[in-house]
């Protein structure tokens, strides 16, 4: 899981923060804390997250839907499974499912994405 506040200056911010899991080394699900077997925090140095693509929706808001994650020596790409996943209610936001591919395009897994605060390009 990553965490990751976007800022006007492109900068990463101090509560960008992650959570490795180890899913096979893990018991059960529950996460208790820091200590545990399987469980290691990421804080904002030992991660990044880069947009590589955009979908551009009817209102011509452009919504990063294809990231490169970078920890350590490894590197990952996040992709949009759908790329309008946008969300209309009190405020306008997208989310959706997406997948994680290795370097050599294998999927390695897949998840959940949130994105708040994005509007029409002036």
């Amino acid at each position: 899981m990553a965490f990751r506040l976007r800022r006007h200056d492109g900068e990463q911010d101090n509560y960008d923060h992650g959570l490795l899991v180890d899913h096979q080394q893990l018991e059960d699900l529950s996460i208790v804390g820091e200590g545990d077997r399987g469980v290691e925090l990421l804080d904002r140095d030992d991660f990044s997250l880069k947009p590589s693509r955009f979908y551009q929706d009817s209102r011509g808001i452009n919504w990063p839907v294809s990231w490169t994650l970078n920890m350590a020596d490894e590197q990952f790409t996040i992709n949009a499974l759908l790329d309008q996943q946008t969300v209309d209610l009190s405020i306008l936001y997208w989310e959706g499912l997406v997948e994680v591919l290795d370097p050599d395009g294998s999927r390695s897994g897949l998840g959940y994405m949130e994105l708040t605060g994005y509007e029409r390009n002036r």
